[in-house]
């Protein structure tokens, strides 16, 4: 009751990517190629620099995911998005998505989610879409973007010193650095090498200093 972790996520009926930056088309291209037509495609509201809309293509599978299923299926969306540079946010389990019919708000901006195509009949066995996504080739470029592994994270002290763009530019994203940076100085707090306030003030030092905007800095 009033927590919503990944250990809580008891089911999951769809592998999902969520297509958020860079040439959307030729993603979504890449995809349908390797791995077959999705069975939902939704435009999330969102809009690139470009003035693409963003997607979420969902392959819906023959039978829902449970136990020792769902973490490999989140190993599968995280390896997804890693090959074709989507949200790497999605290898948890408990990571929110906008559905069709919900309003997307942000920047000035108001739309409605909705679907752009839908394949009823499209159903993905988990061990075979598994193997189509291992065969699946890094999209032409995308390899130096691709997500740490947890035995390749960065060293905290390069997560404190090294500004962190958006789309893992800079081999971790903004939401895992802030997250190291974030957990160290409440570390330090409980540890009492901080005072609350001292610690507060850290993690707003951290945000200014390396955390950088999704616009360029010239439009400031």
């Amino acid at each position: 009751q009033g927590q919503a972790r990944a250990e809580h996520v008891l089911q999951m009926q769809a592998v999902v990517v969520d297509l958020d930056a860079g040439d959307i088309a030729a993603k979504l291209a890449h995809l349908v190629h390797h791995l077959g037509a999705a069975s939902l495609l939704v435009e999330s509201g969102g809009r690139t620099a470009e003035g693409a809309a963003k997607l979420h293509a969902w392959w819906r599978l023959t039978e829902p995911a449970e136990g020792s299923d769902l973490p490999r299926l989140c190993a599968l969306r995280g390896e997804i998005a890693d090959k074709v540079g989507g949200d790497p946010h999605f290898r948890s389990a408990h990571q929110p998505i906008r559905v069709p019919g919900t309003i997307y708000r942000k920047g000035g901006a108001e739309r409605v989610v909705t679907i752009r195509q839908h394949n009823p009949r499209r159903e993905v066995d988990l061990s075979e879409f598994g193997e189509a996504v291992a065969a699946m080739p890094f999209l032409p470029g995308q390899e130096r973007h691709a997500t740490p592994t947890e035995g390749d994270r960065p060293s905290l002290d390069a997560v404190l010193a090294t500004p962190v763009r958006e789309g893992a530019q800079d081999g971790w994203t903004r939401f895992q650095g802030a997250s190291a940076a974030i957990g160290h100085f409440i570390r330090q707090v409980h540890e009492g090498r901080l005072t609350p306030d001292q610690g507060w003030e850290a993690i707003c030092q951290y945000n200014a200093a390396c955390l950088r905007p999704p616009w360029p800095l010239e439009r400031l």
